[in-house]
């Protein structure tokens, strides 16, 4: 985690972006690069203490302060772009990123509910940016949510109509604050 302590005008409103760096992890092999997430609770553990750390500094000094949703991000698509723009020229670990993808989804929920908790106890409300990329899947008792990645150019960054509604979620948020 980096944290970088700068000087916060009083009663500002801090606004924290953050996504999921903290939980994954780049490994570096003699062909290039890929990205990785194995399962921590010790990792997501320091991530949220370090997100109630910071909460509770921040609002005994008056303080508003809104976390957003971490948005999920699609680690075969991310690896396969790092491979396209010959960033990796192979990738000896490609076989095991479904299982991944589905544990860094699980634990990106996590996050997100640690999120939500944070907010709603400092009256913020919640910028769900999550639920921007969540798509219904079947019909009848075969119902569910999946996450679309077709918005991530590369897994993990958006494209511009997709960074466009983000924005304007953050900004309905920050007006409803605001008053």
């Amino acid at each position: 985690t980096h944290i970088r302590l700068v000087h916060i005008p009083p009663q500002s409103l801090v606004l924290i972006i953050g996504g999921t760096c903290n939980v994954t992890k780049r490994i570096h092999h003699t062909g290039g690069t890929e990205t990785l997430f194995a399962y921590s609770d010790t990792k997501l553990n320091n991530t949220t203490q370090v997100m109630d750390e910071i909460s509770q500094h921040l609002t005994s000094q008056g303080h508003t302060l809104l976390f957003t949703h971490i948005p999920p991000v699609n680690i075969r698509k991310y690896n396969y772009f790092l491979h396209s723009v010959k960033q990796t020229l192979h990738m000896p670990m490609h076989d095991t990123t479904a299982n991944q993808q589905h544990e860094l989804e699980q634990a990106t929920a996590r996050l997100n509910g640690h999120i939500h908790e944070l907010n709603t106890a400092n009256g913020v409300g919640n910028v769900r940016w999550d639920k921007v990329f969540l798509k219904a899947r079947g019909a009848g008792r075969k119902t569910g949510e999946y996450f679309c990645y077709s918005s991530m150019y590369d897994g993990v960054h958006f494209d511009s109509p997709t960074k466009d509604k983000l924005l304007e979620l953050l900004v309905q948020r920050i007006r409803g604050i605001l008053g």
